[in-house]
């Protein structure tokens, strides 16, 4: 997933073996903000409701 780090090397979710970010396929909401709070941005500044 671009702009995230890997998981397999931090402490905090190196446990997480399903995570995409480490070395399954699993998508987790910690995942999804960036790019929630990018589309928001976005949006926000194009004034779209």
């Amino acid at each position: 997933m671009l702009g995230l780090d890997d998981e397999y090397n931090l402490g905090v979710h190196i446990s997480d073996l399903e995570s995409v970010m480490n070395s399954g396929e699993t998508i987790r909401q910690r995942h999804r903000v960036v790019y929630i709070l990018w589309l928001e941005k976005t949006l926000r500044e194009k004034n779209i409701h």
